[in-house]
């Protein structure tokens, strides 16, 4: 039986109504998906002469670390948010040939936080204004803790020369239960070393 030109309108009307509200529903998730759980901002970490986004409130913490001869101050402003630890930090170096020694360290006590069986991807990373070095790299490791759980890490290491005396050595990192590459990218990218 044909469909009269009033039945039509009907189920014209009712399909656009329907699509209509399955639309503000597809754009009130969307809206919900992207809450301020990551509330980005610019931080200026005390001394850094460094810029960069974090998604949460930071903290800031110096302690001492010997990883190439005398100790040094490492200082490391972070903040925790959805599981995911973000963080930067840097040290002064007063003699240039302990900058292989120490990032070696460094990047091998990252990868091991992933265990032993770790993928690891890696690509340079040097930004405007760092020096160029092999060890300027960034990595991306999948692994598993030695809790037994998964870890993925997304971390940067890069160095400028401070002044004169002293070569300051940069590192950044996003580390969590799953990936948070595009995290990872937004505070990657943001880094910003200042005059």
């Amino acid at each position: 039986m044909p469909m009269m030109l009033g039945q039509r309108s009907t189920i014209a009307s009712t399909a656009f109504s329907t699509s209509k509200w399955l639309l503000v529903w597809l754009v009130l998730g969307a809206l919900l998906g992207c809450s301020p759980r990551l509330n980005w901002r610019t931080v200026t970490p005390s001394g850094a002469m460094l810029e960069v986004l974090l998604p949460c409130k930071p903290e800031s913490a110096k302690r001492a670390v010997d990883w190439a001869g005398p100790e040094v101050a490492l200082a490391v402003t972070g903040c925790k948010v959805d599981g995911f630890l973000f963080a930067v930090s840097y040290m002064d170096l007063m003699d240039e040939r302990q900058v292989a020694p120490v990032l070696t360290q460094w990047q091998a006590s990252v990868r091991a936080s992933a265990g032993p069986q770790a993928t690891v991807t890696s690509a340079r990373f040097v930004p405007a204004g760092a020096v160029d070095i092999p060890l300027s790299v960034r990595l991306a490791l999948q692994g598993m803790g030695v809790d037994g759980k998964p870890v993925h890490a997304q971390a940067v290491w890069f160095v400028r020369k401070a002044d004169a005396a002293r070569v300051r050595v940069y590192h950044a990192l996003a580390l969590g239960p799953s990936e948070g590459a595009e995290a990872a990218e937004t505070m990657f990218g943001s880094l910003k070393l200042l005059p």
